[in-house]
């Protein structure tokens, strides 16, 4: 797999990172928001002073499920190979700051992802917008051609698209995901794709 061998790699947090505990239909109901549409972008569609009321409410609700984050098996050992080969890494997530940091510690690689390579909500345009992405990127002073976006949702694989970058779609149903047109590759685990860096 060509992507493998990209050196600047942006991961998303919840459900790559992290074993997928958010349940989005549940969370829309309890603030009101539209079935089938984002949490943020439902949130746009809410007047004010509502919406700040709904935003904070869903900062609690993302903070409840920030404190059950555990690590996807095999994600700590493929982050530690791509340290090995001296690339960079990044996390950028549709959470907020705090949820994110708290999520990192949670799972023990606070170390991997330093204070400047951690982007959120807290840092507008969030995904699927690209800007996040070019952030890193214009830090970094990299290419998108030697970049990965790796994401289990949607809005990952589009702002890696739009961003230029090749998008690695994590699909644990093994091939089902409905997202594979957005993906240049995909993988259902992180302990299936780590023996492909040695390929």
């Amino acid at each position: 797999m060509e992507l493998l061998q990209r050196r600047h790699w942006i991961f998303d947090l919840d459900g790559t990172l992290t074993e997928p505990v958010h349940d989005f239909d549940r969370l829309r109901a309890e603030l009101g928001l539209p079935a089938g549409v984002g949490t943020l972008e439902g949130l746009q569609q809410v007047p004010e002073p509502r919406r700040s009321e709904l935003a904070e409410r869903l900062n609690e609700i993302g903070w409840e499920y920030a404190l059950l984050s555990k690590l996807q098996a095999g994600a700590r050992e493929f982050l530690d190979a791509l340290v090995a080969r001296g690339c960079r890494l990044g996390v950028v997530t549709r959470n907020n700051r705090r949820n994110l940091d708290e999520s990192l510690r949670l799972i023990e690689c606070e170390d991997l992802f330093p204070a400047e390579v951690r982007l959120s909500r807290d840092d507008p345009p969030a995904k699927p917008a690209p800007d996040p992405l070019l952030r890193l990127l214009r830090d970094w002073q990299a290419s998108a051609e030697d970049a990965v976006m790796v994401g289990d949702a949607i809005y990952d694989l589009k702002a890696g698209r739009a961003a230029g970058t090749a998008t690695l779609y994590l699909d644990p149903s093994g091939g089902e995901g409905p997202h594979g047109d957005w993906a240049d590759a995909r993988f259902a685990s992180w302990l299936e794709l780590l023996p492909r860096l040695a390929d």
